[in-house]
């Protein structure tokens, strides 16, 4: 859903402009991976709740759950198209094509705007938990891969409400860590089951579940370590919360 101060042409182009710019964005975040699991992504991790680009005359935001798409015009309308500007011209810039050949086109009606880098792209996210190390890199890689694609002005807002949950990791990316060989977060259903009975965790390696839990902590605080009773392989288990 899109919803505008104005309804002209040049507002509903630059609105579509910003609409294209933020759908590369979040294909471009699908290069940054978690430095702790570096077979997910960010994406797949579920870290990055938003993305929103400002311009000079409006702002634009995705959010990843709804999907939905809000501009917000907060500049006063001379700022785009003013015919105050136009008086303080020679007359001579209306009457002779050569000279109106040789402005800008952003002198008269342009959206082109947006087709200049936005001025401030600001991309929000939730850590897996509070005063999770990886975020800060998370952080910096984020920053590192938008300003290589052209965007300069990025900014990473950090927020902790509502708190992050193995419920907004993909399913995709949950089948990546399978194959990676650690177990990923079980179902909601299935956890349910878990927190009033020993249910043991599949083996990522032969799927047994024929499995024992050595440690609360694996390799960083949100896995835990478990070993295989049958093929007697330890695994790392992505912890459901």
């Amino acid at each position: 859903m899109v919803t505008t101060s104005t309804g002209t042409a040049d507002n509903n182009a630059a609105i579509q402009a910003a609409k294209n710019l933020i759908a590369q964005i979040w294909a471009w975040l699908e290069n940054v991976c978690d430095p702790e699991v570096p077979v997910l992504s960010v994406l797949d991790l579920g870290v990055v709740r938003s993305v929103t680009i400002q311009y000079e005359g409006f702002e634009i935001s995705s959010d990843i759950d709804t999907e939905s798409i809000t501009a917000v015009h907060h500049l006063p309308s001379t700022v785009h198209r003013d015919p105050s500007t136009v008086h303080h011209l020679p007359s001579t810039v209306h009457r002779d094509p050569s000279t109106v050949h040789h402005l800008p086109s952003t002198v008269h009606r342009d959206p082109s705007t947006v087709h200049r880098p936005p001025s401030t792209v600001i991309i929000t996210i939730t850590p897996t938990y509070t005063g999770c190390p990886a975020m800060s890199m998370i952080s910096a890689n984020i920053k590192l891969e938008l300003i290589a694609q052209g965007l300069e002005n990025v900014k990473v807002v950090e927020v902790l409400s509502p708190a992050w949950t193995t419920d907004w990791m993909r399913e995709s990316g949950k089948k990546k860590l399978l194959e990676y060989g650690i177990a990923p977060p079980q179902s909601k259903a299935r956890m349910d089951k878990m927190l009033f009975s020993d249910t043991p965790i599949p083996c990522p390696q032969c799927g047994s579940e024929n499995t024992e839990r050595i440690s609360e902590f694996g390799s960083t605080a949100c896995k835990s370590l478990h070993r295989c009773l049958d093929c007697r392989e330890p695994f790392d288990y992505f912890k459901c919360h």
